[in-house]
């Protein structure tokens, strides 16, 4: 069976400044070496070049088209010597634009809506390519979760305390929103969930 290239969800890690995208191809019968399937020794950037695209859509519409970066090339010219070398751990300082990156390694990644091609190539043009479409909201999910943490502790014990239900209630409700926001993410809703997006930002950012 040929190869069919899968990406894990990416995660965003370390306060928002390393985006974590691991290929989830596996070595099954649609996987890496499988048969006469691709090898990844030979992940060399001439006999297979395996690449990453990427584009930010903030919440405001604004895009970040980053340059195509190339495995081989990220990870010190060396190809993967297993499946768990098929990571790309990303910091603004490796996302470039124009060949400027966009930010150093501190730099807090946006939340939006990511975009990402994941193609295997050779000489004779693209042997798989997946594409993902997948909503990135870390920073306003930590504002979330710290105004969650806020819900006084009594809550549970003294109903009376009529405002504190009110202001878990409506925290909680923020918290729904946001998980909303993630069910079924398809290109013909791209701009709705930036709008809800948007709202969330407008509240605690």
């Amino acid at each position: 069976m040929a190869l069919q290239l899968q990406l894990s969800n990416p995660i965003m890690t370390n306060g928002s400044t390393l985006l974590l995208i691991r290929d989830n191809t596996g070595d099954g019968n649609l996987g890496w070496g499988s048969g006469s399937n691709p090898e990844l020794i030979n992940i060399d950037g001439s006999t297979l070049i395996l690449t990453l695209d990427i584009k930010i859509t903030k919440s405001n519409k604004e895009e970040i088209v980053v340059d195509t970066i190339d495995y081989y090339t990220y990870n010190n010219n060396t190809p993967p010597a297993d499946l768990q070398d098929l990571v790309f751990s990303l910091s603004a300082a490796d996302m470039e634009v124009n060949g400027t990156p966009i930010g150093n390694s501190d730099y807090k990644l946006p939340d939006g809506i990511y975009e990402i091609i994941y193609t295997l190539s050779n000489s004779l043009g693209t042997i798989d390519t997946f594409e993902g479409l997948y909503l990135i909201d870390n920073e306003i999910r930590g504002y979330i979760y710290t105004e969650i943490s806020k819900i006084p502790d009594n809550i549970l014990a003294k109903a009376s305390y009529k405002r504190d239900w009110e202001y878990a209630n409506k925290v909680l409700s923020y918290y729904a929103y946001l998980e909303g926001m993630n069910t079924n993410l398809t290109s013909t809703e791209k701009d709705r969930t930036l709008d809800q997006l948007k709202v969330l930002q407008y509240k605690f950012i």
